[in-house]
């Protein structure tokens, strides 16, 4: 009787592990982020969009950088919102992030930290996961 509880405690707690990961995963249908191909853009805003990632606006950047314009993916655009955070055209900023391929073939940079002037926010850990998936208010 002992032996059943705990391999049926054993299946929960296996489950648990399996299943938590997965419900807190990115849930954008983007390109994912990767730390080996990590860089460091800098430049000044050109234009402020919002882009529709499934059924949320994402908040992306336009910068343009010495060697031309770039995409910037930034995070969802209720956190920014909820963070008070917004950023405008000529804004000078330097970000640091993972370059990656679009579905449309074209470059761009998932952003894991922007510094503008003094201020550095944090998008994304050391490894690329998103901080907005456990501050975003549902």
């Amino acid at each position: 009787m002992k032996a059943a509880r705990a391999w049926k405690a054993t299946l929960i707690v296996l489950f648990l592990l399996l299943a938590v990961p997965l419900a807190l995963a990115d849930k954008t249908s983007g390109p994912k982020y990767n730390p080996a191909t990590e860089t460091k853009v800098s430049g000044t805003v050109e234009e402020v969009k919002e882009v529709m990632d499934g059924d949320e606006k994402e908040t992306h950047l336009v910068v343009k950088t010495d060697s031309g314009l770039i995409e910037v993916c930034l995070c969802p655009a209720k956190f920014l919102s909820e963070l008070e955070m917004s950023f405008q055209k000529g804004d000078k900023i330097e970000v640091t992030g993972s370059k990656v391929t679009d579905s449309k073939g074209e470059t761009e940079v998932l952003a894991r930290e922007i510094v503008r002037g003094e201020n550095t926010l944090v998008l994304r850990d050391k490894q690329g996961g998103p901080v907005w998936t456990w501050l975003i208010k549902k």
